[in-house]
């Protein structure tokens, strides 16, 4: 069973474990080029994680899919990943919904999405979010506007993580018990 919940600092390893079972072709969807172990690693540790809100999607305790809000200058970037294996079920869409929400209570502001023109999963998040679709410079942009947080949306938020921390909490407790 897949449950959300936002990922850790302290799990970086497994947001690096995430992006390098990615094939070839999806580390090239999310990079915009292909990208080795080593630029994974550079990449990770490059998080400024008080400045990112990165929403996970575990099953049986392993990080199968990311949506990562990267706050910038004057714009917050989305970035979504799901391995093969897990794609389908909206998976992507629930993280993204996720992602975007934990952004908005922390007032990151407009969201960014920057995607390839062959994207076609990405482009219809984007549009799913309320985000236009324009051809910039090579690739796909989309502009998702964030209202400001409302008692409701802190409230979504934190419903949302406890049952995404208690649905992992089995597979959790599993890895940290002797012998299993």
């Amino acid at each position: 069973m897949i449950s959300y919940r936002r990922v850790l600092p302290a799990e970086a390893a497994a947001v690096a474990g995430h992006l390098k079972r990615l094939s070839p072709a999806q580390r090239q969807t999310r990079f915009f080029h292909y990208v080795g172990d080593d630029s994974i690693d550079r990449y990770v540790d490059g998080i400024t994680w008080s400045r990112a809100v990165v929403v996970g999607a575990f099953d049986e305790g392993h990080l199968r899919g990311v949506a990562e809000v990267m706050q910038g200058v004057g714009c917050a970037e989305l970035a979504v990943s799901v391995e093969t294996d897990w794609q389908g079920l909206h998976r992507a869409t629930e993280l993204t919904r996720r992602a975007l929400l934990a952004a908005r209570n922390r007032s990151f502001g407009d969201v960014s999405v920057r995607f390839l023109r062959e994207n076609g999963p990405m482009k219809g998040i984007a549009r799913r979010f309320g985000g236009g679709v324009r051809y910039e410079e090579g690739e796909l942009v989309s502009e998702i506007h964030m209202d400001a947080a409302t008692p409701q949306t802190m409230s979504e938020e934190m419903a949302g993580e406890g049952l995404g921390w208690i649905g992992d909490f089995p597979d959790r407790s599993a890895a940290m018990t002797p012998g299993m």
